[in-house]
């Protein structure tokens, strides 16, 4: 049983470049690019 796009998810991280801290996460599906998973990361801060 193979895996569908559907069900493989892509995990974005932000890291304080200073302590090297994840500050925020976002679980999405894999089609989600780096781009469009920018603003929710902002939100999160």
């Amino acid at each position: 049983m193979g895996l569908t796009d559907e069900g493989v998810r892509k995990l974005h991280l932000a890291a304080d470049s200073a302590t090297h801290e994840i500050i925020c996460a976002d679980l999405l599906l894999s089609g989600t690019t780096d781009a469009q998973a920018l603003p929710g990361l902002i939100n999160q801060t």
